[in-house]
This record gives structure tokens, sequence and C-alpha cells, in this order.
């Protein structure tokens, strides 16, 4: 018996004996549940994807609810600064009329200090008279008035002093310090004389003027550049 023989003899014979409408509806179900599968797997992604898109809007709308909350503070910011223009004109007005009111103000305490310290020790004041000019006030701002012959400095006021010293030198000393203080200008004697004695020792009375220059101002209240 040969090989060949023997496979023959091993083969069965197989007979179909399923109608073909069975069959063709068995693969009709696969493709059902394919189908079904592919609907599914549809939907999870466009559920996936509806959830990825409604997040993303939530966060945009929070976005936009965060910067419409910030323009509304600064609108109420902007609300509560609208009189700072205002203000801002209403101090610069009172500066200037400040400017006005003290722009002549003079510090005695430290002209009259300066004089007591520097004051010939030989002689001594029995007076002192102070007349100090107003300011002109123009319509654009204020100015020294104008005092004195063309040769002398401008003046804001004047100064007269009576006293008494040890000697006509210590008299033109008294007007050489005048002539050199930054506060005054052209210091005159009016009179000198001899005066009482002291003891045995004999005197000199003098009287003396001298104009206030613009260097007494304090300009405490001069506007500041820039405002």
């Amino acid at each position: 018996m040969s090989t060949q023989t023997a496979l023959r003899a091993t083969v069965s014979p197989h007979v179909n004996l399923l109608p073909p409408e069975i069959a063709e509806e068995a693969r009709f179900r696969s493709l059902r549940v394919f189908m079904a599968l592919v609907v599914v797997f549809g939907a999870f992604v466009g559920g996936v994807l509806y959830l990825q898109s409604v997040g993303e809007v939530t966060a945009a709308q929070d976005q936009l609810s965060s910067a419409q909350d910030e323009g509304t503070a600064m609108q109420t910011q902007l609300v509560k600064l609208a009189n700072v223009p205002v203000v801002y004109a209403q101090v610069a007005a009172a500066e200037a009329q400040l400017n006005v009111a003290m722009g002549s103000e003079v510090r005695y305490s430290y002209v009259l200090n300066d004089l007591s310290l520097s004051i010939n020790r030989n002689a001594w004041l029995s007076s002192v008279t102070v007349v100090q000019n107003p300011l002109a006030v123009t319509g654009t701002g204020v100015t020294p008035p104008a005092q004195g012959a063309a040769w002398t400095k401008p003046a804001i006021g004047k100064l007269s002093f009576a006293g008494t010293a040890k000697s006509y030198n210590d008299v033109a000393a008294w007007v050489d310090f005048l002539t050199a203080d930054k506060f005054y200008s052209d210091a005159f004697i009016s009179i000198a004389n001899i005066g009482d004695k002291i003891g045995t020792a004999s005197t000199v009375h003098f009287e003396s003027t001298v104009n206030l220059t613009d260097k007494a101002y304090s300009h405490r209240f001069d506007t500041k550049a820039g405002k």
C-alpha cells in the first residue's frame, strides 16, 4: 500500500448541510456587531471631545468673567480718581495765592541774629526801625518794588539805626559791616556827633540807614519748578 493511498484513506468526507441563508445571516450578525462597536467607539470619542470642548468653554468663560470684573474694578477706580485733576488745580491755585501772600516774607529773626553776631563790639544800638516795601502784584506774578537812585541796588525796604560808639572809627567800622553784609546795600550815616560820656570815656552818637536787599526774602513759599 502506497503512502498516497494511506493519506487518502484518512481524509474524512465533509458535507456542508447548512443552507446559504444561515451563513449569510451569520456574516450579517458579525457585521452588525462590528458596526455597533464602531458606533460605540465613535460615541466615546465624541464624548471625550465634547467634555474637552466644555472644559475649554468653561475656562474661556472664567477668563472673560475675570476680565469683566477687572474692567469693572478699573472703571470704579477711574470714577474715584475723576476729581484728582480738580484737586491738583485747586492745590496749584492755593500755592499761587500763598506765593503772592507770602512772597515778600523776610525772616527778621535771621536778619537781626546776623546783625547781633556781627556788629562791632565797640558800638551798640539803641533802636532799630524796619520799613519793608510791599511786593507789586501784577497779572504775571509778583515783582519787588524799585527803590533808590539808578546807581543803587534794588531794595525791598529800609532799616534805620540809632546807636552809640566809642569813636568815629567805630562808626566807620559799623558802616563797613553794613556794606559787606549780603542783606544790606547803600549804607548811609545821617548823624555822627559827640554823645554823652560813659564815666570819663567819650562816645559818639550816630544814626544810620541801610537798604534791605532781596537776599533777605525767605523764598519758603515759592512755587517749585515743574509744578
